[in-house]
């Protein structure tokens, strides 16, 4: 006796080959975009940070106190600079935290250069 179904065999090849090479293309789209993302940030070094801080502005004492303790950690090594840096960190607080932005002095900023010069001469 022959089995009749009701409903008629239905070939579901063509769905998976369609569906799959869709989810393969957006999966590559986005491992694409990943790699790019990735790819494309811009590895910070010290002497990024040194050329930010050799181009601080000393008329605007607010702006050099906060460049100076944020990216300062970033150029020190030796235990010796960490303390020169900690000493000019301290100097510059009052500044930091002025209403008014006003220049610093001379021998700071003297102080600043020459602690600069010395973390740019290790590099050479």
């Amino acid at each position: 006796m022959p089995l009749y179904d009701i409903f008629p065999a239905i070939d579901t090849t063509a769905y998976f080959v369609k569906w799959g090479s869709i989810v393969c293309v957006i999966i590559l789209i986005l491992l694409y975009a990943l790699w790019r993302w990735t790819k494309r940030k811009k590895k910070k070094t010290r002497p990024y940070y040194l050329n930010i801080l050799n181009h601080c502005d000393f008329n605007d004492s607010k702006r050099t106190a906060h460049q100076l303790s944020y990216y300062g950690k970033f150029v020190v090594r030796t235990v010796q600079e960490k303390e020169k840096l900690q000493y000019l960190i301290t100097t510059l607080e009052s500044y930091k935290y002025n209403k008014k932005t006003i220049p610093l002095p001379i021998e700071l900023q003297e102080a600043i250069q020459i602690f600069l010069v010395q973390l740019g001469s290790k590099d050479v």
